[in-house]
């Protein structure tokens, strides 16, 4: 009974506390819309700063510059290790709008003149005109009744140090064994752009950083990682270990075949090369809905043309499991959707990064071969006039 009685009581004083606090209740939902409306505009502001940091150039090409060999843009990324960019990074886009197929460089304000001295040096027949933000029409974020928009990030499906198809494999690259070689992937990109509508938008961004001195310890590792798992040593316990050999004879690692160290030879050495930090994405924005499915699988299948050693795959939202699976899912998915659109319009690197070569970037990043019928291409095809200051070399 003394217990009841208890219990009665509680209730009595928390109904009593209800009555004569309740008016509580109005700054607690007012300091959660408020925390709502400051984490949106941090996040707004966050973005612009991003944004605030790189100028853009559009590279203005001619028929002639079709003719020069794709080895002068990677000359030109190999030489970017050069300028002073730890803690910014270059975005190179490929664009299509208004049906016409465009090349843009997002380059940090203080690099922006040496980057066009390095492209003049190789590409006298450009222009380098400087350019406002393609992407500042658009809504600040991805879900709008004006707009629709499909978009992934993309990831290596094997280790960071495996190559996917670079163009030294595609045709008309001055090789003389033809029956090895393929077609430039740029081929599959422009049947995509002839079909998009004049008001689309369609962009293919590789933003590239530096990388430091934890990214080369982090490319040792995998290398010591694949190696143990070719040997059958899982996590770093050794199968010589007294755990394994409690009850039998000493076992060893196994033997490395002949194409596990062909692998890893071809691991070495493209951690020994030039090597960035890359984030890889596109996004395709439209007032129709029509085309959206119908890009999706044209991608999908420019992608796939780079399989080689290694292949490109989509960064997929984390698997939600257990309570409410489906409904997670539901928000995981959309999470991912709005963190590309924002990266996208921002120019914004990510943690879902590759580590790429100069050889493999300008592979997705380079003027058309002639062998590739595309669309129109933005501006004349008059010769680039070179900055006043270019160096000359004898």
């Amino acid at each position: 009974m003394h217990k009841f009685m208890n219990f009665d009581l509680f209730i009595q004083i928390l109904k009593g506390s209800i009555y004569e606090l309740w008016w509580l209740i109005f700054p607690i939902v007012f300091f959660v819309f408020f925390a709502f409306i400051l984490n949106y505009y941090r996040e707004l502001r966050s973005a612009d700063s991003e944004l605030a940091g790189l100028d853009f150039v559009e590279l203005v090409f001619s028929e002639k510059v079709l003719q020069r060999p794709i080895k002068l843009m990677e000359n030109i990324i190999d030489d970017l290790v050069n300028l002073d960019f730890k803690k910014s990074r270059i975005s190179f886009e490929v664009v299509c709008t208004n049906n016409h197929l465009r090349f843009f460089i997002g380059v940090p304000k203080e690099n922006k003149k040496s980057l066009e001295i390095l492209i003049y040096s190789q590409y006298p027949q450009l222009r380098v005109v400087n350019e406002d933000n393609y992407l500042s029409t658009l809504p600040p974020m991805a879900f709008s009744k004006h707009i629709n928009f499909v978009g992934k990030q993309m990831k290596f499906k094997k280790n960071n140090l495996m190559s996917i198809l670079t163009y030294k494999d595609f045709k008309d690259v001055g090789k003389d064994d033809k029956k090895s070689l393929v077609k430039d992937p740029y081929s599959i990109l422009m049947e995509l752009f002839s079909r998009i509508n004049y008001e689309d938008i369609f962009c293919l961004h590789i933003i590239i950083q530096n990388i430091n001195k934890k990214d080369k310890e982090d490319l040792k590792q995998e290398i010591e990682d694949e190696k143990n798992k070719m040997q059958g040593i899982v996590k770093g316990i050794d199968p010589t270990s007294w755990f394994f050999n409690l009850f039998g004879s000493k076992s060893e690692p196994k033997e490395l075949s002949d194409k596990d160290k062909e692998t890893l030879e071809i691991m070495k050495s493209k951690a020994g090369s030039r090597l960035f930090k890359t984030n890889l994405s596109y996004g395709y924005f439209s007032p129709f809905e029509e085309n959206v499915e119908l890009v999706g699988g044209i991608l999908k299948i420019f992608f796939n043309n780079y399989e080689n050693k290694n292949a490109l795959e989509e960064v997929k939202p984390r698997e939600a499991k257990g309570l409410l699976a489906k409904k997670r899912q539901e928000i995981l998915d959309k999470d991912l959707v709005k963190e590309t659109y924002l990266n996208i319009l921002n120019r914004k690197a990510s943690k879902n990064y590759v580590y790429m070569s100069s050889e493999e970037i300008v592979s997705l990043f380079h003027f058309p071969l002639q062998n590739v019928d595309f669309v129109s291409f933005w501006g004349q095809t008059s010769r680039g006039i070179p900055p006043s200051d270019l160096p000359i070399f004898k």
